[in-house]
Formats: C-alpha cells, sequence, structure tokens
C-alpha cells in the first residue's frame, strides 16, 4: 500500500509540473500502443480467468478457454499543449501578417501566400492562427487466453485483437478579415492555388504571384480512419502457483495490421503502431494481501517490454530554425518559374523509422466480495524516442538537389525573372540535405501515467462462469511529447 502511494504521488507531482516542451512539429503518436489490451490488463477479467476449474492450471474435463470483448471510447484534453505542439514558438495560437517589419512572435504569411503587391505594405494582413487539436478513438477489442497445461502445467497463451475507429482534428480556427481567412485556410487545406502567374489575370494583385496547391502535411478538418490495430499474442509461463500467489514470465509479439502514415494530413489517424513488427517480454507477480472467507484484497503487479523493429513511413520534413518551414514556397535558384511550390509538396518522403524501446507497467490494488470485484491500477507508459533517417532535396516539382530557396518578393515566382538566393529576404537557402528537419517528423520521447479502475462481477458458480464489468482511465504526462486522454469502457467474458 505504501508502494502505491508513493507511486501516486509522485506521479501527481509530474503532473503538477506540467511543462510543454515541444513546438513547430508535424507528427505525433500515442505512447501507448492500442494493443496494450484493457482486456487483458482489466481487473474483472483477470478474475474470470483465476476462477476455480476455468483458471491457467489444467483441471481435469476443463478445457481452460477464456473468451472476451469489450467496448471502448477515448478522448484527448489538453488542446492548448496539443496545438502547442503543432504550432510554432511555442503557441498555440499566433500572430500572422503579410508585409515588413513584422514582430519576432509573427508569422510571415508572405512565406506561404505569394503576393508580390502587397509584401511592400507593412503589416497591412493581421490574422490570428489557433490549433486546438482532438482525437477520438472508438471501438471493439477481442481477446482470448488459453490454458496450455496439458502441454506444460502453468503454461497459457493470450491473444488480443482490436478494431478501432479514430478521428483526429487540428480544429484550426483563423481570425481575421474574411478575403485574408480565406486565404490561409484554403492554403492549409490544399485547396488554394493561383496556378502559374502567366493565368493569374491578376487576381491576386500581382500577375507574377502564382503558386501551386499544397498536397501533403494539410490541415483540413476531421480525418478518419477505422481498422484492424495491431495484433498482441503472448506466451506466459506461471513457475509460481502456491497459496494465492503467482508469478510468471512471457515473451510477447505485435503484429503490424494498423494503417500506415501518408503524410498527407499533419496528425494522422492512425490505428496501431504505423507498420513495425515488436518483440518482448514481460513478468508479473500477483495475489491475495488479505482474505477472509469470499472477502479479499489483491495486489497485481507487471512489467512488459518491447522493443520496435524499423520501417519505412511517409512524413513530412522540416526546414532547420524555420518555423512551419514545410509551407513556405520554394523555386529552383538561377531559373525562371512561373509558379512557386509549397516545401511540403517535395519534402513529403519515405523514411527510416526505429520506434526503438518501450515500457509499459502495471500496478493494482483489488477489493473482492464474492463474485463482485473492484480494482484501481496505476499504468505508467514510455517510449524511447524514435530514431530517423533518410529524406533528401528531391526533383520534384520545380524543387531540386542543392539548388532551391524559399521565396517572397515580388516576381520572384514570375515569368520575367529568375529566382535569386537574395530574394529569399534571408528567409534560408536550402543548399544541401542539411538544411532538412527530421525533428520535425520523429515522435520525441513519451512518458505518460494512467490512473484507472474496473468494477464487475462474476458468475463463478455457472458452468460457463461470466464477467460483466466497467472500467474508465485517466492518462496525463509532463509535456506535451504524449497525448493527455481519458477512456470508459465496458466489457464481458465468458470461461468454458
Amino acid at each position: 500500500m505504501n508502494m502505491l502511494k508513493r507511486l501516486l504521488v509522485t506521479a501527481l507531482a509530474l503532473s503538477a509540473s506540467h511543462v510543454s516542451a515541444f513546438t513547430n512539429k508535424n507528427f505525433n503518436s500515442s505512447p501507448r500502443p492500442q494493443n496494450a489490451s484493457l482486456l487483458l490488463d482489466s481487473h474483472v477479467m483477470r478474475d474470470l480467468t483465476m476462477t476455480k476449474g476455468k483458471d491457467l492450471s489444467h483441471d481435469g474435463d476443463r478445457f481452460g478457454g477464456n473468451f472476451m470483448v469489450s467496448g471502448y471510447y477515448s478522448e484527448s484534453n489538453k488542446a492548448a499543449d496539443l496545438g502547442k505542439y503543432f504550432g510554432i514558438k511555442d503557441k498555440a495560437k499566433f500572430d500572422a501578417n503579410i508585409g515588413n517589419n513584422l514582430t519576432a512572435d509573427e508569422f510571415d504569411l508572405g512565406a506561404i501566400i505569394h503576393n508580390g503587391a502587397l509584401v511592400a505594405a507593412p503589416k497591412a494582413h493581421p490574422v490570428s492562427i489557433e490549433l486546438a487539436p482532438k482525437t477520438i478513438s472508438y471501438g471493439v477489442e477481442f481477446a482470448y487466453v488459453q490454458c496450455l497445461s496439458k502441454i506444460l502445467e502453468g503454461l497459457h497463451l493470450s491473444i488480443s485483437l482490436p478494431v478501432e475507429r479514430v478521428e483526429n482534428n487540428m480544429n484550426l480556427k483563423v481570425t481575421g478579415a474574411a478575403a485574408d481567412v480565406t486565404q490561409v485556410t484554403t492554403f492549409l487545406d490544399g485547396s488554394f492555388s493561383t496556378g502559374t502567374a502567366a493565368a493569374l489575370g491578376n487576381a491576386f494583385g500581382d500577375a507574377h504571384g502564382g503558386q501551386s496547391a499544397l498536397k501533403n502535411a494539410l490541415i483540413k478538418g476531421k480525418q478518419t480512419a477505422t481498422g484492424i490495430a495491431d495484433i498482441e499474442a503472448m506466451l506466459g509461463y506461471d513457475f509460481v502457483r502456491n497459496d494465492g500467489w503467482t508469478a510468471g514470465l512471457n515473451i510477447g509479439v505485435s503484429i503490424p495490421t494498423g494503417n500506415s502514415v501518408t503524410g498527407k494530413y499533419v496528425f494522422e489517424p492512425l490505428y496501431g503502431n504505423g507498420g513495425h513488427w515488436e518483440l518482448g517480454f514481460g513478468g508479473k507477480v500477483c495475489g491475495r494481501l488479505w482474505h477472509d472467507g469470499d472477502q479479499r484484497i489483491g495486489l497485481h503487479l507487471s512489467a512488459d517490454y518491447r522493443y520496435g523493429f524499423q520501417a519505412n513511413e511517409t512524413r513530412t520534413l522540416g526546414i532547420n530554425d524555420i518555423d512551419w518551414g514545410q509551407y513556405a514556397l520554394a523555386g529552383v535558384v538561377g531559373a525562371r518559374q512561373s509558379a512557386g511550390e509549397p516545401s511540403a509538396n517535395g519534402l513529403t518522403q519515405a523514411l527510416s523509422v526505429t520506434p526503438n524501446s518501450a515500457l509499459r507497467g502495471n500496478l493494482g490494488l483489488e477489493y473482492g466480495n464474492g463474485g463482485f470485484l473492484f480494482g484501481v491500477h496505476y499504468a505508467p507508459a514510455w517510449r524511447q524516442a524514435e530514431s530517423v533517417t533518410g529524406g533528401k532535396v528531391v526533383a520534384t516539382s520545380g524543387l531540386v538537389p542543392a539548388a532551391f530557396a524559399l521565396g517572397n518578393v515580388a516576381h520572384v515566382f514570375g515569368v520575367d525573372a529568375n529566382l535569386a538566393a537574395a530574394d529569399n529576404r534571408g528567409i534560408v537557402t536550402l543548399a544541401t540535405d542539411a538544411n532538412l528537419s527530421r525533428a520535425q517528423a520523429t515522435r520525441e520521447s513519451q512518458l505518460s501515467h494512467r490512473l484507472g479502475g474496473d468494477l464487475g462481477y462474476t458468475f463463478k458458480e455457472w458452468e460457463y462462469p461470466v464477467a460483466l464489468g466497467v472500467g474508465a482511465h485517466y492518462e496525463f504526462n509532463k509535456d506535451n511529447a504524449s497525448i493527455q486522454n481519458w477512456g470508459v469502457n465496458i466489457k464481458a467474458g465468458i470461461g468454458f
């Protein structure tokens, strides 16, 4: 009990010192794999597998199988922190303008909206850009636990399979003059382009202000994805089973069946871990701390390690030291071009991603009385920062190796002028691959803390015991690398 108290105090202290540490990023994913089973970590479902005659030790005519199903819903909170993660200058809401004399805190819209006639106008088009990202996931998880004591006493196999829907929304809000708001929102959602300068007809106030539409790293309302998230299989061996206590070890594998990252949207909806195999091991200790007749107090302690193997993912690179550099218009230095190309169109590439190590634990206390059970738990999860390699300046849509610059002054993307390095107003000249920012496309190290509980009842005297339960959790973190969330679930299981 004292150990649990100390852990909870430490976790709450970390939450109280909440710090938003990351900004100007364009990729994130949960630190807790969707296949971190709600069912297999459930107090109520564990109680079902331990029901006499149905437990993980062989018992004559019992088959030793347990089938479980859970419906769940989870929703993120702390939108402002997540907004800072995808925003700039550690801000979820920031000012932007076109023109000279911008302050250090203002984003230069001239980098993404090419309008030569307006560049010289000092701060004539102020807008406010705000991000309040939110993710919702819900679905059904199926799990099966099978006693294998006919092969070896204490041996058991468990498999979990979630079918999940993920809904992500950046909740972009732009305020300002109607025309300016439209230009910014339509640029970010990929519907704004002016074609070639020759076709402009001065519609944009500058006959030489052509630009192509954004194709990747879009911010465009709610995006959804549905499918079978990664399957987890675990083979366990309980080497201690006496006097109400069990201790065991396991090996586990996560089989990637989820969707792939495409780079088309910022904060893409992702079920599963992005296509990576995971392999690892773990252990558990559980048993009765006290019992009196049908009443009992139990302890459960488990920890699992996984290593995620390399796979290619398509993500959008950034540009070093440039806020939202992936959106800046680019062109070939020393060449004549009629339209600027948003950098993300060429910088969204297949990268080599290795998730590296992950740990998740569970410390739970439970009270039972006959078939009734109530449990609470603390479950931390940690992921090492990814290793991301690859990516280069590519010869695509006007972006060529060692020869493009960002530009936002008159005639940069016109039919009668060549783009020179000096035309970028000092923003950047992307001369080598070293200017690319892989950090913007990298998931950082993540640490989160989950507090949760279960309430349920197991009909233990039935020929085929049935368990019913409900649960809830709240997950928090110390910085904005992880996604803070809450969730609820219902579950049922049968032993045979």
